[in-house]
């Protein structure tokens, strides 16, 4: 059996020092069922503290094929901008079999991680702007 990306992002996760847990869940029973993930977006959520200060991070983790469509989902998803406002990350993991050295048959999982800022919202964007013109103005 092929082991998912949540279970590879969670090892890597784990090896980086947070404590990551799966807030992914299936909803239904029966032949239909249907994945809901955290705010829309994220898989797993994992805390990290590092000199005192902790972190917490919502991550989204898939193949590096679908890293592009489920990036438009976390910058579509209005929850996205909710949860960074509130001074939380936003990670997400793509990954992908990469040969260990080049000609090579023997390939080893890779990940590609992207973080997802409040710059990259285009409505936080657009939020920030409006609120600077208007401290201008005071």
């Amino acid at each position: 059996m092929t082991e998912s990306p949540t279970s590879r992002s969670l090892k890597k996760l784990r090896d980086d020092g947070w404590e990551p847990d799966i807030v992914e869940r299936w909803i239904g029973g029966g032949r239909v069922k249907v994945r809901k993930d955290f705010y829309g977006f994220a898989d797993i959520i994992a805390v990290w503290v590092h000199d005192g200060c902790p972190e917490t991070a919502a991550i989204q983790t898939t193949t590096a094929k679908n890293s592009a469509s489920r990036r438009a989902k976390i910058l579509a998803e209005p929850r996205a901008h909710l949860w960074l406002s509130a001074g939380n990350r936003i990670i997400l993991h793509g990954w992908r079999k990469s040969p260990v050295k080049r000609g090579s048959k023997r390939k080893i999982w890779i990940c590609n991680v992207q973080e997802i800022t409040l710059e990259d919202i285009p409505d936080a964007q657009e939020e920030v702007q409006q609120e600077e013109v208007g401290s201008a103005g005071n």
